[in-house]
């Protein structure tokens, strides 16, 4: 059985998952003009997007700065828009990186010892002796945020279909055409795989 997107045309592209990639690609994608068709096996942000740590955090290596300066103005765009429908801190805050490391010179961050250290979380374990305070650090709620973004894409106009496990990505010579899915084969222009581990 071979599916269609609304109006009966085979879309643009296909996005095979459900989570903050996938949702944001759709919308983004649709916001472009592009007619898309969102394919989620389970619910939006049923897997590790929605039962992550729930930080937006840096460091960013320098050449994804600018990038992930752009990420946040979008979140902070769609926080506003959308009333508030999720958490999310509009300003940063600290967080505390204990072990490991992964911060760099262009990083903002202070490293804390001994009383200081305590003074910011007392309940560590007395084995730590210091540890990195990241500057750049917001929460949000992941589930939440995920389910906004899906609101987005579907106002944009992103087909978003749940329960719909996808089978098998379809090829033609070197290019992959469409997929196959439980519900039938959707051909597209494009496709994206944003399944995350699964994929």
């Amino acid at each position: 059985m071979q599916t269609h997107a609304p109006g009966g045309r085979n879309p643009d592209v296909v996005i095979v998952g459900g989570g903050i990639i996938g949702v944001t690609t759709a919308c983004f994608a649709a916001e472009a003009g592009l007619s898309v068709v969102l394919l989620e096996r389970d619910g939006l942000a049923a897997a590790a997007s929605g039962r992550n740590q729930g930080l937006v955090i840096g460091p960013h290596p320098i050449e994804m700065a600018a990038i992930a300066a752009r990420g946040v103005e979008h979140y902070l765009d769609l926080h506003e828009s959308s009333g508030k429908a999720f958490c999310f801190d509009r300003a940063p805050h600290g967080c505390l990186l204990v072990g490991g490391d992964t911060v760099t010179d262009e990083t903002p961050s202070e490293v804390l010892e001994g009383a200081a250290l305590r003074a910011v979380e007392p309940l560590l374990g007395p084995s730590i002796g210091s540890a990195t305070l990241l500057q750049d650090a917001r929460r949000i709620d992941p589930g939440a945020v995920v389910a906004s973004w899906a609101v987005r894409a579907r106002q944009a106009g992103v087909d978003v279909r749940t329960g719909v496990d996808v089978k098998e990505l379809l090829q033609h010579g070197d290019r992959v055409t469409g997929v196959s899915t439980d519900d039938g084969v959707i051909s597209a222009g494009t496709v994206v795989v944003a399944a995350g581990p699964w994929s």
